[in-house]
């Protein structure tokens, strides 16, 4: 017992000596750390010192004021804590040192050999001036060991070197670490020594006694500290003899099982702990003490605490130096929590496996190949496959190849973790052929490491559901085609949900989109004019009241240009089996022609009566009228009008001054345009000016209703008549009809006056409309260039003119590079504004003697009279870059630029139009081929 005292004691000696040895290899590398923290602040102190260097040469590059400024910055101490600094520049062969401080000499200036290119110490000058950057341990020109750090001033060829001694940096380290070494040397020795002296005694002496008893001492500590460090463990922990005789029991076991250590020290583990373990405990617990086996052993124990623990208990055995066991150690840990989950775990799996073979849908498990690895009932039977046999298959061979490619990809995605499942209806074909429709969700699942395992592939047959829906979407095509081949605005109203589903010619009729309509019956109504809403509600109650099966409705409807238009609503009522209303079904059809022309009617045979009526009154006044119809019947133009009605004028109100404006309805300006006699009213004045306009009605000064003088007549005036010219609801101009004199308009000569503005409106509207028509027959509808019906006629007479005047004819013919294109890419919608914008760029660009016409797409062509060859190729460079430079904007994005080809030709003497034509198309054509965005003339 006494020698393994002794054995101990030079064993601690000896690591304690040991431990020096550690802390003398810690100083050591402090010291190299130190050097390896004082290389790093060196190169950081060098490109500080060069990005010094470039800032201040990019200001002044004089290379002496430049160092005086470095100078005075290094007079900072706090700044300068470098050993050393030395820039450099290399001249031809040679290196040049231009500058150079040391700490501690401030003026010190060293001067070197030019030669200094093949000495160890100027390397760092010389990687320096190479660009590069670094440090090196070496000797100097002084032949000290230093650390230096390079680096270059790269714009200017320069290269700067900071130095510092490595000797400073280690000396107090080293000095310490060889301190710490000989003391180590030292208390080895010692231990050693002791550790021989005491092993060759055989007898204690006093101080062996009193080692040994501090020993002791020593040891009670220790076996408190154990119990101390026992008790405070998280584990719990049952200290038993070689006999598994509990000694000792942890402050959390006695805690959780509510014992304590009086109440079972002496019992064995097995009759506390383990009480139905048989007896053959002892023998099974350890089987090699040496390698200290582990034998885990769950148990539930249920002692003087009513609740149940599931506790995994680890055992250590403790082995003397004599192949002894002195005790045991039982450390275990409370699994409750763990047991509970794994037993729920096995009966959710148990659940799983039940559903899985009893679900409704075909489930199938794949692995990453597609090889099927497990299905259910439902797959045998939908898949006309016994489910043994299918296990092996892989699933493409099910797969209908018009779906496979696609179900392909989506299932690469999902086994590379892409996305975690997918769906999509796939078309499935059976073992005995048949194909049926599957709605397939496809769910990847991944072990720990996030990688692939197999997937869970759950399939509903959906066949039935398809073949309903394709029936429906032919249902609804074959109802859409006849709702397009009636062209009349076709409604179902939803009665119980007040929901209205438009379909047909409601864009076509009213201009709007279905959605614009709305929905609602609000929405309806507001469409609806404020003269038949009323009729149209008690209508609607009426049929919901009463039951009718059918009714029949005109009324006006507010379109889209801001016009009523006149419809018809025929419908019928459906009810359920109770005789409840559920919706109506019917149809708009539009009577705005009808009414119109009812109204025309009417308005003409008012006239007419009222000029009947009038006949025997004033009969002659009524045949100039005639007479000056007959001449508005037979003008071509406006200012042939303006011609005529003074004269009749002049005859129908001899006395009388007057005058005819027109409304400029934009700007609410009222122009005047043709007068006789004196000018008594203003020639341009506002529409709120004059009360007739304002109130869209014949008024007269002086009246008997005293209504007031219009402001834009001249004071001088005694008598007034202003008359709106109205046609078609449209207000076009103003007559007024004006006396100096004090006298009245009789009721005769108002209604002469009043059918006289009547006739000049409708003549007006007439050459208006027919200037219209004129307009739309020679205009291409959606540019406004001319189209070919006219410009094959203005073609023939310039090739004529060009034979009687020998002057030349320009013919310009283009077309947008590309413009299928970009109408695949942005839509016709953009393709027409782009048309429309050329259209514009044209008008902008040639003269007004030339005409621009759409040939035809997105073809063009330029007719320019009096124009040589080089001047049409001029004007159409002008327009090829205004069109390169059209930018269109599409939803808030720009849309890309376009280009034209140009083919350019020119007529100097009689040639046919056709011969002309073709010239041009083949130089645009040349054009096309050589690259498009060019101009070929001919």
């Amino acid at each position: 017992m006494i020698s393994n005292h002794r054995r101990r004691f030079g064993l601690i000696l000896i690591n304690f000596a040991t431990l020096s040895f550690v802390v003398a290899s810690v100083g050591f590398w402090l010291s190299y750390r130190q050097q390896v923290k004082e290389t790093k602040r060196i190169l950081e102190s060098v490109n500080s010192h060069s990005s010094t260097l470039i800032a201040t040469l990019k200001n002044n590059f004089d290379q002496k004021k430049t160092l005086d400024i470095l100078n005075t910055y290094h007079q900072n101490p706090s700044r300068f804590q470098t050993e050393e600094i030395i820039i450099s520049k290399k001249s031809g062969q040679t290196i040049d040192c231009i500058y150079s401080r040391r700490q501690g000499h401030p003026s010190c200036d060293l001067t070197f050999d030019h030669s200094l290119t093949n000495q160890d110490w100027a390397k760092p000058m010389k990687l320096a001036l190479e660009g590069q950057k670094g440090s090196e341990i070496l000797k100097d020109y002084r032949g000290k060991k230093v650390i230096a750090a390079y680096s270059p001033v790269a714009p200017y060829s320069w290269g700067v070197v900071h130095k510092v001694d490595l000797s400073e940096i280690q000396a107090h380290f080293l000095r310490g670490w060889w301190m710490v070494a000989i003391g180590s040397f030292l208390i080895n020795g010692v231990g050693i020594f002791l550790f021989f002296r005491f092993t060759s005694r055989n007898l204690l002496t006093s101080e062996e006694v009193a080692s040994y008893k501090q020993l002791q001492e020593k040891l009670n500590q220790d076996k408190d500290f154990i119990t101390a460090v026992i008790n405070n463990t998280n584990t719990l922990t049952v200290v038993v003899d070689s006999e598994r005789r509990i000694i000792a029991i942890n402050l959390p076991c006695q805690e959780l099982f509510g014992i304590t250590l009086e109440a079972v020290q002496g019992k064995t583990f097995a009759e506390v702990f383990i009480p139905q373990f048989n007896a053959d405990f002892s023998v099974s617990m350890i089987t090699d003490y040496h390698d200290f086996s582990q034998i885990y052993l769950t148990n539930e124990s249920d002692l003087k605490s009513p609740t149940k623990y599931i506790v995994e208990w680890q055992e250590i055995p403790f082995i003397n130096p004599n192949n002894k066991i002195n005790c045991y150690i039982f450390n275990g840990i409370e699994i409750t929590e763990k047991y509970i989950y794994e037993k729920s775990l096995y009966a959710s799996e148990s659940r799983f496996k039940a559903m899985f073979d009893k679900a409704a849908i075909a489930i199938l498990e794949i692995d990453g190949n597609r090889q099927i690895i497990k299905a259910n009932r439902t797959a045998e039977t939908l898949f006309h496959h016994p489910r043994g046999e299918m296990l092996g298959h892989f699933l493409d061979e099910y797969v209908s190849p018009m779906d496979l490619d696609k179900e392909l990809h989506f299932f690469g995605e999902l086994v590379t973790n892409s996305r975690n499942y997918y769906q999509m209806d796939i078309q499935y074909i059976s073992q005995n052929k048949l194909s049926f429709w599957g709605q397939s969700i496809f769910s990847g699942i991944f072990d720990n490491n996030n990688q692939f395992d197999y997937a869970i592939v759950m399939i509903q047959d959906i066949s039935s559901q398809r073949n309903a829906e394709k029936e429906k979407i032919k249902l609804a095509e074959k109802n859409k085609n006849l709702v397009k081949a009636l062209g009349e605005i076709v409604y179902s109203y939803n009665i119980v949900e007040d929901v209205i589903e438009w379909q047909g010619g409601v864009e076509s009729i009213l201009g709007y989109t279905p959605g614009e309509m709305g929905t609602s019956t609000e929405q309806w109504l507001t469409l609806i004019h404020s003269e038949d809403r009323a009729s149209i509600e008690n209508e609607l109650n009426l049929i919901k009241d009463n039951h009718t099966n059918f009714f029949e409705k005109e009324y006006r409807l507010l379109a889209k240009s801001g016009q009523f238009i006149w419809v018809v609503d025929r419908g019928v009522t459906i009810f359920d089996q109770d005789n409840t209303l559920l919706r109506i079904e019917g149809i708009l059809a539009d009577i705005t022609v009808r009414k119109e022309a009812e109204e025309s009617l009417r308005k003409t045979n008012a006239e007419l009566i009222l000029s009947l009526n009038k006949l025997a009154d004033y009969n002659q006044d009524i045949l100039k009228i005639n007479e000056l119809n007959e001449y508005l019947q037979t003008c071509h133009r406006t200012q042939e009008i303006y011609e005529v009605v003074p004269h009749f004028l002049k005859m129908l109100f001899p006395d009388c001054n007057g005058a005819i404006f027109k409304i400029d309805q934009k700007n609410q300006l009222v122009t005047s345009i043709l007068g006789w006699g004196e000018t008594l009213s203003e020639e341009l004045f506002s529409v709120t000016d004059c009360w007739s306009l304002r109130q869209n009605q014949v008024t007269s000064y002086p009246n008997t209703t005293h209504r007031p003088h219009c402001s834009h007549l001249d004071s001088n005036v005694m008598a007034s008549l202003c008359i709106p010219l109205v046609s078609m609801e449209k207000g076009r101009g103003l007559l007024v009809i004006t006396s100096a004199k004090d006298t009245n308009f009789t009721e005769n000569k108002k209604q002469i006056a009043i059918a006289l503005a009547e006739n000049i409106s409708l003549a007006l509207s007439n050459l208006e409309l027919r200037e219209i028509l004129e307009f739309q027959s020679i205009r291409d509808s959606l540019t406004g260039l001319y189209n070919r019906h006219y410009w094959e006629e203005f073609l023939n007479r310039e090739i004529d003119y060009v034979q009687r005047s020998q002057r030349p004819l320009g013919i310009i013919m283009l077309d947008l590079d590309y413009f299928k294109q970009f109408n695949d890419n942005y839509g016709h919608g953009a393709g027409d504004e782009l048309l429309v914008e050329v259209a514009r760029l044209f008008q902008d660009t040639i003269r007004k003697t030339d005409i621009a016409c759409r040939y035809g797409g997105e073809e063009f062509l330029i007719i320019l009279p009096d124009t040589s060859l080089q001047m049409a190729t001029e004007i159409a460079e002008r327009i090829r870059v205004k069109i390169s430079e059209v930018c269109l904007h599409s939803q808030g994005k720009a849309l890309s630029s376009i280009t034209a080809s140009f083919g350019v030709t020119c007529c100097t003497n009689a040639e046919a139009k056709c011969e002309l034509l073709a010239r041009a198309d083949a130089a645009l054509y040349q054009a096309k081929h050589e690259g498009r965005n060019r101009i070929v003339k001919v």
